[in-house]
């Protein structure tokens, strides 16, 4: 009876402390907000994705053994979050003028954009924020494309650009692959 008691109250503590609410990453200078996507909403395939640090701390652990450069990315980061939507005609002007205004705030809070592409309706707007020391705390993807695909994507901790094309494999986030492009786009002009 004592054994049962103990793996229960070890399953509690652990479903506890996986679902407990650490907020520290909204002080985080990579935290960004990107408002209410309400009247932007009206697709029937909308994706929202929030995963915390402890659900990342536990997926780390998981990946470990079998891969432990992802397990090591994943213990440094302290959220991801992704909101993708299927835009409308409507609502594709709507989702750029967005990304446009996120842009300009963006820019005065000492974010560096890395990638900016636009090409008649295909927007895609990728930004680092750094710690002052070129340490990468946060990154930020904003995307519209010409089929109506957008996306909005914050990850938040320390982050480390050669390895971040294996959240897009490992967690299929959308647009994360535009970085791999850009970093072979900035090795080949080297």
């Amino acid at each position: 009876m004592k054994r049962i008691i103990t793996i229960a109250f070890l399953i509690i503590a652990f479903i506890s402390s996986a679902n407990a609410q650490d907020k520290s990453y909204l002080n985080n200078p990579g935290y960004v907000d990107f408002g209410s996507f309400s009247g932007l909403e009206e697709s029937e395939n909308v994706v929202e994705i929030q995963l915390e640090a402890p659900i990342l701390r536990l997926v780390a652990k998981m990946s470990e053994e079998d891969d432990e450069e992802l397990s090591d990315l994943l213990e440094g980061l302290k959220l991801i979050k992704v909101y993708a939507f299927d835009a409308t005609k409507k609502t594709q002007p709507e989702f750029v003028r967005k990304i446009k205004r996120l842009n300009g705030k963006l820019l005065r809070k000492g974010w560096q954009r890395i990638v900016k592409a636009k090409d008649k309706n295909d927007y895609v707007n990728i930004y680092i924020r750094t710690d002052g020391d070129s340490n990468i705390v946060g990154l930020v993807i904003m995307a519209v494309d010409n089929s109506g695909s957008v996306a909005f994507v914050n990850i938040v901790g320390n982050i480390n650009l050669e390895t971040i094309g294996r959240l897009s494999e490992k967690f299929d986030i959308p647009e994360l692959d535009k970085i791999d492009e850009a970093d072979s786009a900035k090795a080949k002009n080297k």
